[in-house]
């Protein structure tokens, strides 16, 4: 029976998020219509009192505060849209470096370390890359705001054979073929970690432990909403105090 919880309760949460998906697609279209007619006004109202230097402040700030609504509201449609995502087989230890390649710096800078572990035995995987560096930067992004002051982030792949555990997907749906192989990807970082009561909800949209300014509270539902598409699992490991680490599965079909 034990073995059967993590099955049911991934099952729960994609059923979940698949019902908050639907409701968000709808209301984020009713909110694009009105915020564009706002914007549209505060701009006109800005190059026709261009010497109002009060006023213009004050439309500038409106038109940040629209354009933060803006991207929520795109975080939303990415996380509700099931299509239009474009599969083609790619490497993926090219795309992590290619993420990787865009924070490194400031992350040396904050004094976290970065650290490889790649499989050799590096399989291509069907994936839409777009969306797969999206999850890679959003799970990235977290474990750097988590290591303020110094750590180690730790990047793994590794090519396992499914066990007993892939029976999720044949529960989820009868015609799946078990895959060969599976990309495993580990994404580890040291530091704070995640309070036990809080890793069931971390996948819920707009639930954060970030400040109100730092974080919507959307990265790990598009993440988790990407990875399901692929076919594969996205959970996450955390003890308080000890660190986090990001686990996905990706199936390898030869």
């Amino acid at each position: 029976m034990e073995k059967l919880k993590p099955a049911q309760n991934q099952i729960l949460r994609s059923e979940k998020l698949a019902s908050i998906g639907r409701m968000v697609a709808g209301v984020c279209h009713d909110i694009l219509n009105p915020l564009n007619i706002i914007s549209g006004h505060s701009q006109s109202l800005r190059m026709e009192k261009s010497n109002d230097v009060e006023l213009c402040q004050n439309l500038d700030s409106i038109m940040e505060e629209i354009q933060r609504i803006s991207k929520i509201i795109s975080s939303l449609l990415k996380f509700s849209r099931k299509g239009n995502m474009e599969f083609k087989k790619s490497d993926i230890k090219n795309e992590l470096e290619s993420v990787l390649s865009l924070v490194e710096k400031e992350m040396q800078l904050e004094g976290i370390q970065t650290v490889r572990k790649f499989d050799s035995n590096n399989l291509p995987v069907y994936i839409d890359t777009d969306g797969m560096r999206q999850v890679f930067l959003n799970i990235i992004n977290n474990a750097k705001s988590a290591m303020h002051g110094g750590g180690v982030l730790t990047v793994s792949t590794e090519v396992l054979t499914p066990g007993a555990d892939w029976s999720y997907y044949q529960e989820k749906d009868s015609t799946a073929p078990r895959p060969d192989k599976i990309m495993r990807l580990k994404i580890c970082d040291t530091r704070s970690g995640i309070r036990k009561e809080d890793i069931e909800k971390i996948f819920e949209p707009f639930f954060t432990t970030k400040p109100e300014e730092k974080g919507t509270g959307l990265g790990l539902s598009v993440s988790y909403s990407i990875i399901e598409k692929h076919g594969g699992s996205l959970e996450v490991e955390s003890e308080l105090g000890m660190g986090t680490t990001v686990v996905i599965d990706l199936p390898i079909r030869e």
